[in-house]
């Protein structure tokens, strides 16, 4: 389950819950476009003595406007939030705060 929630006219944040993992388990990329949030989550099962080993695969993408880049990734407590914002282009009026 994840919120888009708009900062600014420049800036988005992404919060995508990913309750029961830890921040090691997490991975999150960039390429071509794409956001891809996954987790490769190794899961031990004890049934009779034997020990299944059963690899979860969890992975959320999302395709990013061509003038969008990730700026910080963050994880606490199950939140994983992406910043992200607009790319300046050359010449663009910077305002002063």
């Amino acid at each position: 389950m994840y919120n888009l929630i708009r900062s600014s006219n420049n800036s988005l944040t992404l919060e995508i819950a990913v309750p029961g993992l830890r921040k090691d388990e997490l991975e999150a990329k960039v390429e071509n476009g794409v956001l891809t949030i996954s987790s490769n989550r190794r899961i031990g099962v004890k049934e009779d003595y034997v020990i299944n080993r059963i690899r979860p695969f969890t992975s959320e993408s999302f395709t990013l406007g061509p003038d969008m880049k990730v700026d910080l990734v963050t994880y606490d407590s199950g939140i994983l939030r992406v910043l992200m914002s607009k790319r300046m282009e050359v010449g663009s009026r910077i305002d002063i705060q």
